[in-house]
């Protein structure tokens, strides 16, 4: 055998011995699994068709009155889990300002009753009605009122958590 025809055959032993040393080590990890998120912390869970729809409404709202600040059209059918709001500043120098959040479907709340907004604390719905229809419009409604203070009133910045289950 020539030289080279020599180190090319130690080159291959050391390689199969190589391979016969790490080969257990290797198969031992979990295989990977695409179905599967690899960045899952210990405190996310993966369920399938659940979601979380964050809207933020990053302006500030002086009027009385309802106002719808999100419109929306829900692409399949689904079912409502939770609604939860927060306001990052809200005007209460004269205290009978109150501000809600409602959300509704075709018009018609999805609440109980609305969801009283706090300062940077978030408030939570208490849900009557959890069907969305498929192509149904649903709208949020900011209300604010106010009786002796009207004219100071103010919500700034808000934060709406929507959380629902696709359901076909």
């Amino acid at each position: 055998m020539r030289r080279r025809e020599k180190f090319i055959l130690a080159g291959v032993i050391l390689l199969l011995i190589v391979g016969l040393i790490y080969m257990p080590l290797l198969q031992k990890r979990a295989p990977f699994d695409p179905d599967v998120a690899q960045a899952v912390t210990k405190y996310a869970e993966v369920i399938p068709g659940i979601q979380t729809m964050p809207i933020h409404f990053s302006r500030v709202v002086t009027t009385t009155g309802g106002l719808t600040f999100a419109t929306f059209y829900m692409p399949f059918k689904a079912e409502l889990l939770g609604i939860s709001a927060v306001a990052r500043l809200l005007e209460t120098t004269s205290t009978d300002e109150t501000y809600t959040l409602d959300i509704k479907e075709g018009g018609v709340s999805m609440l109980s009753t609305p969801i009283p907004l706090y300062q940077t604390t978030m408030g939570t719905g208490v849900i009557t009605d959890t069907s969305i229809a498929a192509d149904a419009k649903v709208d949020l409604v900011l209300t604010i009122a106010a009786t002796t203070h009207a004219a100071g009133v103010s919500c700034t910045d808000l934060t709406t958590l929507i959380t629902i289950r696709r359901t076909n």
